[in-house]
């Protein structure tokens, strides 16, 4: 074998070990891909969660109008994933939960399946001038709002048994939580939006949502091409 062949197959051997390492990593932790958790109402305020007690858990129905005057349903954010997050307009630390709300919503602009839903915790608004000016400032400072929805509720009543029985939220004046959704309308994580470092778990777990979606497609479609 000539000198030249011999360098060919030692740096052959070289580069094939690394990428061989790869592929067998790389095919592993596909395989083993960790989802988010699960929570129920229950731990919402402890954040803690029990998958088993998670996963048997979905968000009762709900209608709310939008700041447009639309109706807004689990049916209609039916496979979206959403952060939905309860404040009022009156809130002290509304400028913080929507600056943060902001922030993942300019990441997913481009995500039509990826919703900011802000839910009205004083269930109707009561001076439609605020809203108009809330969504007027919201819309000035952010490139693309059309996936950032603020729902307002009947009434008190309807709003408040919606976020203590459906979302495990209490004494929400003194919070400033939001909840990330996934497409089956079952909770997947909490995050206090006073701390920033919070929004960018966010994001990030929304990332992994995706893929978990992108992995469900792509089993169904093999199972289905396999029968």
């Amino acid at each position: 074998m000539s000198q030249f062949a011999k360098k060919a197959v030692l740096i052959f051997m070289i580069l094939l070990f690394p990428l061989g390492f790869l592929l067998f990593f790389g095919l592993a932790l596909d395989h083993k891909f960790s989802t988010l958790p699960y929570y129920h109402p229950s731990e919402i305020l402890l954040d803690s969660t029990n998958n088993e007690l998670g996963k048997s858990y979905i968000l009762p129905d709900f209608e709310f109008i939008n700041h447009n005057g639309e109706v807004v349903s689990n049916e209609s954010l039916k496979d979206n994933v959403y952060l939905l997050a309860p404040y009022s307009l009156e809130s002290k630390y509304v400028s913080v939960i929507t600056k943060r709300l902001l922030t993942a919503n300019f990441k997913y602009t481009d995500e039509d399946n990826i919703k900011i839903v802000g839910l009205n915790s004083d269930g109707v608004v009561q001076d439609d001038q605020v809203l108009k000016s809330y969504m007027a400032n919201l819309y000035k400072n952010a490139d693309e709002s059309d996936n950032f929805f603020f729902l307002s509720g009947s009434s008190e009543d309807q709003m408040k048994h919606f976020l203590t029985e459906g979302l495990g939220i209490v004494n929400v004046d003194n919070s400033a939580l939001a909840l990330l959704i996934d497409s089956r309308s079952q909770i997947r994580g909490r995050y206090n939006l006073n701390a920033e470092r919070q929004i960018n778990d966010a994001i990030e777990d929304i990332a992994l949502l995706r893929k978990e979606i992108d992995i469900e497609k792509y089993e169904a479609k093999k199972a289905n091409s396999n029968n």
